[in-house]
Formats: structure tokens, C-alpha cells, sequence
């Protein structure tokens, strides 16, 4: 564990080329929201870029991951644009494309084994699902007249599993793993400026594409989790990174920004997350996760009793109930227990397309209806016309598109990365295994009740971390 805080604090060539290209990354991301999507500043940041990424691959993938955290989508969805004409490739394809491009130049040519790479289970298949889903593109397109623009926008979105190969690739070891995790932890302490501005403001930045009052943009809310998950493993282990204090704040802070997000999804899928960490602790370990929780419940309790002090003196009659957060997510956090007729309508537009995609299935569970296929549903009075993609179910997305054989890879591909996880979870010093055994519990949970899989933004963090998972066991095995 004190490797890891040094490795957090340490600074080198990889970092700094990693500031570097993101600066570069940034500015063209800024252009794009003042004066507009221009070729020349698009291609010249592309060009910057890539000197340094030639130099340290590595920095251009934790570039790519930094600068999607801070901008989301309006990074990680920024197409190339000559002249009027839109091409759908963004400034995320390029990058990571040219850090493949640089590792793959700058490696010794020797014979690569196909029978050595698909012995690994894990490999095998998950080849396999991207053999599955080429498959049904091809059918989709050619026999079941799907709408070929959204067929192969599918496909590509669903390609981005292509970066769990990359990572693999450029990272090697548990030093180059630490890299990452310093990257994301890092970028959520930048994220605070977005939850700072959020509680200022009453709403949060880009948060607009959702509905209902946020203080915090989904994507940000997402990505806070990673940093908060660092945050607690090392306050569990008392190696701080700054110091007990300032960790402590900086993790409440960002406990606060996720909670001021409103994505339910979040909420539960950072309580499991925090729940499956203490089952897996020592019994000292376990003691210490009490005493932490013990000690945030006191910290509340008093500054709470402080604020009504304060209210008390200058004689203002004043409830959590009158501050709109508190309210706001008071009201939100009701919505968890509303069933039937009062189900929220976030909620129960869930369950309602859900239903439509499981008869979906039933019409071809084997291979599935396909890829680019849209379907017609109503709902509180309302006709909607819906990507079957984009169901905010990952897993029932692909099992409604490819069908059982499509969909058993993918499955089978995760439970091997369960399997050996939780396995390295019973060794000793296994905190960089309870760091990704987080991350992953909170991506299943938006796999599962949103599109982390469809959305560039969201997928890359989730095949990072099965990447980082499989460097992990790798190096593990060979010690």
C-alpha cells in the first residue's frame, strides 16, 4: 500500500508528456465550445499530440482517459469536421489510435502465437463476442433491412472493446497499473471544481441532457467514484496520501458531488462496492472501515449541530428541509422505494422497455433480432420511437441484438475476470485488488441500468479496468 501512495505522488516523463498532450486535447475540446469545430485547430492539436505520444505511448492512453473525465462527451464524441461535413470518427478514436499505432511501431518484431493468445480464456472469449457481433452486423445489414447508419454506429461503439487488448499491451506491471489509477484519482480531485460550481450554482455543469435538478453531470458523477474508491481503501489502510484530515475532506467532498449527481445507479452501485470491500478486509482491516464510518457519522453529526447553532443564535428558523439539496435529495432518494402506479418515471420507463425487449428475445433468443433495430412503445400516453441499443441496459441490449451466443461470451468473459479476481483477493497485500474489485462493482451497476457499454465515455473506463484486472492476475501468476 505504500507503493501505491509513493507511485501517486511521484512524477516523470510518462506524466508529464501525459499533461502535455492533455493541454493539447483540452485546448482543442475549449475551441470547440467558444468558436466552433475548425479542421486546422482540429488536426493541428491531433498533430501536437501524437510528437508526445510517440515519445511515451502510456501518456497517450492516460491522456485519453484524463481529458474524457474532465470533458465527457464533449471530448469523447468530437468528430472531425472538413468543411459541412460531419465524419463520425471523434478525437478519442484518434488518440487512441495513434498510442496503438506508437506502441506497435516501437516493438521488436518477433513471432506472435495465435494458439498462445486464445489459450487464455479470457482472450478466447472475448474474441469470440466481437466475432459474434461482426456476425450480426453483417446479417442485420444484409437480411433483416436494419438501419445501416445505426448498425454500424452499434458495431463501433460495441469495438471499443478492442482497448481492453491495448491496455494489456501497454501496461505490463503493477508499477504501470499504479499509472492509471494515479491518472484517475488525480482527475477526481479536479472534478471537485465541477462539484464546487454545481452547489454554487444550483445546477450542474453539463448536466443539462438529463433531466431533473443536478448538481453534478452523470459523467462526473461516474468518474468521482474512482478517486473515492482510492480515497477509502487507503484511509481503511492508513496511508494517507496527504494526510488523514485532508484525505478524509477531500473524500466527503466527493461523496458529496456524487450524491448531488442523483444517479441512483451510482448511489447503489458505490454502497455495494463499499460493502463487498469490508466483507473482503482483514478482521483488523474490518475494524478500521468501522471506525472510519463511526467517525464521518460523528463529523456529520456535529457540523450539523453546529449549522442549527449557528441558525439558533441569529434566530433563523431553518431545516434541512428548506435547502434545496438536502430536498432535492431527499426526494430523489424516496423515489428507491416507489413501486407500482407511483413508480418514478425514470424507473418505470425502465421496466416498460425492458419488458418490450424481453419479448423481443422470446421472438429469437438463439441469434437474436440484430443490430440497428428500433422499436415503437407508449407509455404514460407517450408513442416513443427507441434504439433497442439504448434500453439503459447493457446486458439486455446485447442479449436482445445477438441472441444467447452472442451474449454467453461476453458473460463468460466477465466471470473469469470474477474468478480470478476474487481469487487474488485472498492473498496478501490485495489492495490494488479491493481498488478494481470497486471499480468494477460500480460498472456492472451502470452496465446494468444504463448504456456504459454504447457510450465511448463510459465503455473505455469499463474495459480499462478489465485490462488492469487481467495485468494484475498476470503478474501475480508469474510471481
Amino acid at each position: 500500500m505504500q507503493t501505491l501512495i509513493q507511485n501517486l505522488k511521484s512524477f516523470g516523463k510518462t506524466e508529464l508528456n501525459t499533461i502535455i498532450i492533455s493541454v493539447f486535447l483540452g485546448l482543442l475540446v475549449l475551441s470547440n465550445l467558444i468558436i466552433g469545430n475548425y479542421f486546422i485547430i482540429y488536426i493541428g492539436a491531433l498533430i501536437l499530440s501524437f510528437i508526445f505520444i510517440w515519445q511515451t505511448p502510456q501518456a497517450g492512453f492516460l491522456s485519453a482517459i484524463l481529458v474524457t473525465m474532465i470533458f465527457g462527451e464533449h471530448f469523447s464524441l468530437l468528430p472531425i469536421q472538413i468543411n459541412e461535413t460531419i465524419y463520425k470518427v471523434y478525437a478519442l478514436d484518434f488518440v487512441l489510435i495513434f498510442t496503438f499505432l506508437a506502441w506497435l511501431f516501437q516493438q521488436p518484431i518477433k513471432k506472435f502465437s495465435l494458439k498462445i493468445f486464445l489459450s487464455n480464456k479470457k482472450n478466447l472469449w472475448l474474441i469470440i463476442f466481437f466475432i459474434f457481433i461482426f456476425i450480426n452486423l453483417l446479417i442485420s445489414i444484409f437480411f433483416k433491412n436494419a438501419n445501416t447508419e445505426l448498425a454500424l454506429g452499434t458495431f463501433k461503439n460495441y469495438s471499443y472493446l478492442l482497448v481492453y487488448f491495448l491496455v494489456i499491451a501497454l501496461f505490463k506491471n503493477k508499477q504501470d497499473i499504479m499509472r492509471v489509477i494515479k491518472t484517475l484519482f488525480w482527475t477526481g480531485i479536479l472534478i471537485l471544481g465541477f462539484v464546487f460550481y454545481g452547489i454554487i450554482s444550483g445546477h450542474g455543469l453539463w448536466s443539462e441532457i438529463t433531466p431533473g435538478v443536478r448538481y453534478l453531470s452523470g459523467l462526473h458523477s461516474y468518474y468521482l467514484t474512482f478517486s473515492i474508491i482510492i480515497l477509502l481503501i487507503s484511509l481503511i489502510y492508513k496511508k494517507y496520501i496527504f494526510n488523514f484530515f485532508s484525505d478524509l475532506t477531500i473524500f466527503l467532498l466527493q461523496i458529496i458531488g456524487l450524491i448531488g449527481g442523483m444517479f441512483r445507479h451510482l448511489w447503489l452501485g458505490l454502497a455495494t462496492a463499499f460493502l463487498t470491500i469490508f466483507n473482503f478486509l482483514s478482521f483488523k482491516n474490518k475494524t478500521k472501515f468501522i471506525n472510519l464510518s463511526l467517525t464521518i457519522i460523528l463529523i456529520i453529526f456535529l457540523i450539523s449541530l453546529f449549522f442549527f447553532w449557528i441558525n439558533g443564535v441569529i434566530g433563523n428558523e431553518y431545516t434541512f428541509a428548506h435547502n434545496n439539496f438536502f430536498s432535492s435529495v431527499l426526494n430523489r432518494g424516496q423515489t428507491l422505494f416507489e413501486i407500482g402506479a407511483n413508480t418514478e418515471s425514470a424507473t418505470g420507463w425502465r421496466l416498460a422497455t425492458w419488458k418490450i425487449a424481453l419479448n423481443k428475445f422470446l421472438s429469437n433468443p438463439i441469434l437474436g433480432i440484430g443490430l440497428g433495430q428500433r422499436f415503437y412503445f407508449e407509455y404514460r400516453g407517450f408513442v416513443d420511437l427507441i434504439d433497442i441499443r439504448n434500453i439503459h441496459n447493457d446486458f439486455a441490449s446485447l442479449l436482445v441484438q445477438l441472441g444467447l451466443l452472442g451474449f454467453i461470451p461476453f458473460i463468460l468473459f466477465n466471470f473469469y475476470h470474477l474468478k480470478d479476481l476474487l481469487k487474488s483477493l485472498k492473498q496478501k497485500d490485495n489492495f490494488l485488488s479491493l481498488i478494481l474489485l470497486g471499480f468494477y462493482i460500480i460498472s456492472i451497476f451502470g452496465i446494468f441500468f444504463a448504456i456504459y457499454l454504447m457510450f465511448n465515455g463510459t465503455s473505455i473506463f469499463y474495459w480499462t479496468i478489465m485490462g488492469l484486472i487481467t495485468v494484475l492476475i498476470n503478474n501475480k501468476n508469474n510471481n
